[in-house]
């Protein structure tokens, strides 16, 4: 989708089936992700009623460590561009 993605990965064996030349995975420990995490398995839950989002939540600090964040190599260029021009703007004016 060109988007981000949080997986998972209690068992930590994503890497070997992600392709390491078009993504990267990352921790989730940027504040901005773990809230964004927390409130779409939150809404999962509310929507649900999914056992599996309870215990996650329920064990959130040991949970979230558990969980990769895969960002599109293009994306994360096209994204830090983005960011980057705008800090240009944001000096300039």
């Amino acid at each position: 989708s060109g988007g981000v993605a949080y997986v998972w990965d209690k068992d930590k064996d994503f890497a070997k089936q992600c392709n390491a030349e078009t993504y990267e995975l990352e921790a989730v420990v940027d504040d901005a992700d773990v809230q964004e995490l927390k409130t779409l398995i939150s809404k999962h839950l509310e929507y649900t009623d999914s056992t599996v989002a309870r215990e996650v939540l329920a064990n959130w600090e040991t949970s979230v460590t558990q969980f990769v964040k895969v960002m599109p190599i293009d994306y994360k260029r096209v994204l830090l561009e983005r960011a980057k021009r705008q800090e240009e703007q944001a000096l300039t004016a």
